[in-house]
């Protein structure tokens, strides 16, 4: 079993416990809201919370002392839907780092002897918002199964307990309605109310740089699901296009 496996059997287990303890606590402590409405540009509106929690973070592997983060963009507190069975995944780093960037995809119950898929992605990458397309890959997600996905940066190929991996859920779940069509934010809008996380995601990051505006509709979006640090860098990066 390669590490990158243990560390998915690992957040499989925390799924499990946070199912029983922390799902319920958590909802039981909420703070009453006051009556108050935030307004965001696109309403998320997820499915059932009392699934487990979607996302371990990737600040908590890796070198001692290191202020390298890594995150999934993933719901925290649900399994993410997706209406394709190819969808994008997308992660944040927290700083650019030129090393592998392993992506490992199983089932939540790891019931085969092998990941259903794992690559490695060999290139610099840069600050911010990363993705790549399951069909890019050659995986294909079944429906109405839980899968895990997990990104692993390599700081030393050598010493594989220095990655700095990061993990989430997601499930293929077919609309009802069939395919979206009209501008992608008209999509990314109708997948957010009707609860396709990845999907939204997805329309809403579509041609990002060359429409600037859409960093402020896509931080809207991840901070519904606690995204708090890719929310606040593309607001920043959204700002420095805005002064030029």
């Amino acid at each position: 079993m390669t590490r990158h496996r243990r560390l998915l059997s690992e957040f499989c287990l925390i799924l499990a416990v946070y199912l029983l303890v922390a799902v319920p606590a958590a909802h039981a402590q909420d703070p009453p809201t006051g009556g108050k409405t935030v307004e965001k540009v696109f309403k998320y509106n997820p499915p059932s919370r009392s699934a487990p929690a979607g996302r371990v973070g990737g600040s908590t592997r890796g070198l001692p002392g290191s202020d390298f983060v890594v995150e999934v963009l993933s719901p925290s507190d649900h399994v993410g839907l997706s209406a394709s069975d190819q969808p994008v995944l997308y992660w944040y780093l927290s700083r650019p780092v030129d090393k592998p960037v392993e992506v490992t995809l199983d089932t939540a119950e790891l019931s085969s002897a092998a990941p259903l898929m794992e690559t490695t992605l060999k290139k610099s990458w840069p600050a911010g918002i990363s993705a790549v397309s399951l069909r890019d890959l050659g995986a294909r997600l079944k429906p109405d199964v839980t899968y895990c996905w997990s990104v692993a940066v390599v700081l030393d190929s050598a010493q594989r307990s220095t990655d700095v991996t990061a993990s989430g859920l997601i499930r293929h779940v077919r609309s009802a309605t069939g395919p979206a069509s009209g501008d992608p934010e008209s999509i990314a809008r109708m997948h957010a109310e009707k609860g396709y996380w990845y999907d939204a995601l997805a329309a809403i990051s579509r041609d990002i740089d060359r429409q600037p505006e859409r960093r402020k509709q896509r931080a809207d979006l991840l901070e519904q699901v606690g995204l708090s640090a890719p929310a606040a860098f593309d607001r920043a990066t959204l700002g420095k296009t805005s002064s030029r």
